[in-house]
């Protein structure tokens, strides 16, 4: 292509517009979906072995994931998985919110420059992430997963990792009344929670996650479990 040629030449942007908003909304979620079923075994893991009382119970990851597959199967390394699925919305919201911005920046204040314009939509969405509607959205979805997961986790021998079962308000009443619950863990947990604390139990980190959207600690998490102790 000559000179001439290339400066005729336009580049076509493709907007949010031109998208089939279906088929991309879908093709994020089973990315991100994707993307946890493969680390989400290394993940508990760690948290098994940050829960641990010392090295009582596995020496290091290895020997974790050798005693957890041979004790409880591979689908062991999955448990609580299913209660972090919904957080792979949370991608969704940002990229609505990101184009939506972006579209705005060019509708109404009239802003011609792709470059710019990106880098204001994506400053925009970082600062309101932090204090807005964004982050809002995302931790209502996040925050009582993921605290239900963490209990997942632990669910079938909490002795071994934050003391006695019987200490934990939550799994004490689960222990208590597990004839009237569901016979699956998620929604005994979720019956616990509610229980013990209300609906301030499924936020008990909120603060926490406005200034890290990552996983809860496991440190973390056996502390405030703790916190129930008499």
């Amino acid at each position: 292509m000559n000179p001439t040629a290339q400066s005729n030449y336009a580049l076509e942007i493709i907007e949010w517009r031109h998208l089939d908003k279906y088929s991309l909304s879908t093709y994020i979620f089973t990315s991100s979906c994707t993307i946890r079923f493969l680390i989400y075994p290394f993940n508990f893991v760690k948290s098994r072995l940050q829960l641990q009382k010392q090295n009582t119970v596995y020496k290091g990851v290895r020997h974790a994931l050798v005693h957890i597959i041979r004790n409880e199967g591979l689908r062991g390394l999955y448990k609580g998985f299913l209660m972090t699925v919904p957080q792979n919305v949370a991608p969704l919201i940002y990229c609505n919110a990101y184009e939506k911005t972006r579209e705005w920046l060019k509708l109404h204040l009239g802003l011609s420059s792709d470059k710019l314009v990106s880098s204001l939509a994506g400053k925009f969405i970082s600062l309101i992430s932090q204090c807005g509607t964004v982050s809002l959205l995302t931790q209502i979805i996040f925050v009582p997963t993921d605290i239900t997961s963490q209990y997942m986790i632990i669910y079938n021998n909490p002795s071994a990792f934050i003391g006695e079962a019987h200490h934990a308000a939550v799994l004490n009443y689960i222990h208590r009344n597990k004839a009237k619950l569901s016979s699956r863990p998620a929604f005994q947990i979720l019956r616990a929670l509610y229980h013990v604390d209300g609906y301030r139990g499924f936020f008990r980190y909120y603060n926490i996650k406005k200034k890290d959207l990552k996983s809860i600690s496991s440190k973390t998490f056996a502390r405030k479990v703790t916190e129930n102790l008499p």
